[in-house]
């Protein structure tokens, strides 16, 4: 049976209506009886009736609301904890108040955003939920909703409080142990000269530690004479040239593999990173972001990843292949199309060399392979397991 709802206005009218009668009814009771316990039932009725009409009439302001979200750094799958503190400004009564988070859609799973509070005289209220199993992206927490309510729940106010927090949920990486490594080569007075990813490098110059900073490149020797943490920065070797590229177009493969071809792209980026001082990063968004990304700053590579979306226009590379010149390119995508295959020939044909990764392939997907393959670009495939 489908119920009828009720308009607010309607629920409100019929309310009032009720407190009437129940003045007329308990007045003409203490009139006829002409007792003392009737009169007193009398005065009763009519002192919770006029304490719930000044409820009605308070204006309920001076609420102060913070969010903190712990931990500060995320990843796709984690739990997270968001703490809600409410603070008066001044004395405001209030019978109970209702709190409510409004939480971000899809950002995860969540029982209970809210919690209840009855008639006291703190000043400040402090409660905490959790957030199951969050998705990759970014959201932005916007308002928390406060509901107050009089002492036989005849009436309920709502106030919107403004408190904008942004949640960037990372994706998940790991270390790949068998990355196909790139080998950049320079020409020195007609000799070749071949440096391999992880060959030690010239230290470049040494500043303070900040936060973030592997520890592994901390100076000692400089921090113990300075008595401050100081940490060592290296010289990229000339013509190192990696760059990491992802393209977002998703037609035919579901969200899964897309997720997962996002967690390999940035599992390139922190394997790169665990043994180069920086990578260039290219990641087609509405338009392609270009960013150098240092092993320092590896949440500027990832706030990156955190953005990307589901394209349906196919690969275009027109504007962005001169800045991959004389550059390894290690081309992750959620799968391979006709118009993928043409560019990734182009840059072949101007002697950049290619890498592709995947993670899933298609049966429409292996007459694509072949053409690659045809060029000389090979194909890499990746299990990921999890993230560390």
């Amino acid at each position: 049976m489908k119920k009828v709802k009720v308009p607010k206005a309607l629920q409100s009218t019929l309310k009032i209506i009720l407190l009437i009668v129940t003045v007329i009814s308990v007045f003409a009771y203490a009139m006829f009886q002409g007792q003392f316990v009737a009169w007193f039932l009398f005065y009763s009725v009519i002192t919770v009736i006029g304490i719930t009409l000044l409820f009605f009439i308070m204006p309920f302001k001076g609420f102060e609301v913070s969010r903190i979200i712990q931990p500060d750094v995320v990843k796709a799958g984690d739990h997270i904890q968001v703490d809600i503190h409410i603070r008066k400004k001044s004395y405001m009564p209030f019978f109970y108040m209702r709190v409510r988070d409004r939480v971000v859609d899809h950002l995860g799973d969540v029982n209970q955003s809210g919690a209840f509070f009855f008639f006291t005289f703190q000043k400040e209220f402090t409660y905490s939920y959790t957030i199951h199993e969050v998705k990759r992206g970014q959201f932005e927490f916007e308002y928390v909703e406060l509901y107050f309510g009089d002492l036989f729940g005849f009436f309920e106010k709502k106030r919107v409080i403004a408190c904008q927090t942004m949640v960037h949920v990372y994706p998940r990486y790991q270390r790949i142990q068998h990355l196909p490594h790139s080998k950049q080569t320079e020409s020195i007075e007609g000799k070749i000269k071949t440096k391999e990813l992880g060959e030690e490098r010239n230290l470049s110059t040494v500043r303070h530690y900040i936060p973030g900073d592997k520890l592994t490149s901390i100076d000692w020797k400089q921090s113990a004479r300075s008595m401050e943490l100081m940490t060592k920065e290296f010289e990229s070797f000339r013509g190192e040239g990696v760059v990491i590229v992802y393209d977002p177009y998703v037609y035919a493969n579901d969200e899964k593999v897309f997720e997962k071809s996002i967690e390999l792209a940035a599992s390139i980026l922190v394997t790169f990173l665990a043994s180069q001082s920086s990578v260039t990063l290219s990641v087609r968004l509405e338009d392609w972001v270009v960013k150098e990304i240092s092993a320092n700053h590896l949440y500027k590579g990832l706030e990156i990843f955190s953005e990307v979306k589901g394209l349906e226009q196919p690969l275009s590379i027109d504007k962005i292949y001169d800045r991959w010149l004389e550059s390894t390119v290690y081309f992750v995508c959620a799968e391979l199309t006709k118009e993928t295959v043409q560019a990734l020939t182009k840059l072949k044909q101007r002697r950049i060399g290619i890498e592709v990764c995947l993670v899933h392939k298609t049966e429409r997907e292996q007459r694509l392979i072949h053409e690659l393959d045809r060029v000389g670009i090979k194909t890499n495939y990746f299990y990921l397991s999890g993230s560390k």
